[in-house]
């Protein structure tokens, strides 16, 4: 995949959330090199709460919010909450549930989820083996939702069930690495193809670059509001002032509803 540096820079606007598995046999040095992994892809963004917004799950027999889409509303203090995961442990890794949790506690608008105004929503899915319960079901789930998958195996991961989580294609969604310590050789691969699924979504809504204030267009701040539902294209017709020129002016937006998994 080819993707320009300008693409990169524009990739400003979206809704991260990183599902990483930590069962026991991983140990504390590796997951040392998974948090690393996690700290080198996160520091690379353009974090803000009104930019790109990053949340952190991990599990292993059941999943645990570290970090909120909404937590943290900078960059400092998100890395400095990764930099300082806990390395819980667990008997078996339950891909499946910790899916299930994302779409239900994470990616909602409660937690700081945006995608009711279109934002991209991404969930980067690290893990270390197979998982013990179904993940084919509930990860078509999170997709159909809005949700676009990417996943991450290290070591023992089945490239099968890799693919059965990620969105499609998998050349673009799913990475693999033979050990812990290799994770640094994929993490400009894998922002790069993160930045790319950000910026096609944000050519797509019109969001430009960065969301500021609650509803979050580059120059503009909100002066009537009119969310959209899920499903079919509809049309806003919605006043806006231009903080740049002070002038009002008519909006009209097109939103993309998610009604089948085309992710």
């Amino acid at each position: 995949m080819i993707i320009s540096i300008s693409e990169c820079v524009s990739a400003t606007v979206a809704d991260i959330a990183f599902i990483v598995d930590q069962r026991s046999s991983t140990g504390n040095e590796n997951f040392k090199h998974m948090r690393n992994f996690l700290h080198r892809i996160v520091a690379g963004l353009d974090i803000s709460s009104n930019k790109v917004r990053v949340g952190v799950v991990l599990y292993s027999n059941t999943p645990k919010a570290e970090m909120y889409l909404d937590t943290h509303g900078n960059k400092q203090d998100i890395l400095h909450h990764i930099r300082r995961l806990p390395f819980l442990g667990g008997t078996i890794t339950k891909t499946g549930e910790a899916l299930m949790f994302a779409q239900s506690d994470v990616f909602t608008r409660k937690r700081g989820s945006r995608q009711h105004y279109g934002v991209e929503q991404l969930a980067v899915v690290l893990t270390t083996g197979n998982s013990a319960d179904d993940v084919s079901q509930v990860a078509m789930d999170l997709r159909q939702s809005g949700v676009k998958v990417f996943t991450v195996g290290v070591k023992n991961s089945q490239i099968a069930e890799l693919q059965q989580i990620a969105s499609y294609p998998p050349q673009r969604f799913v990475f693999t690495v033979e050990d812990f310590a290799k994770l640094s050789t994929i993490q400009r691969d894998l922002r790069t193809s993160i930045c790319h699924e950000i910026h096609r979504s944000q050519k797509g809504h019109g969001l430009g670059r960065g969301l500021p204030g609650q509803f979050g267009l580059p120059g503009f701040s909100r002066t009537q509001q009119n969310v959209p539902t899920q499903g079919k294209y509809q049309k806003l017709n919605t006043l806006y002032n231009n903080n740049n020129n002070k002038k009002n002016i008519p909006g009209n937006f097109i939103f993309e509803g998610l009604g089948h998994d085309c992710h």
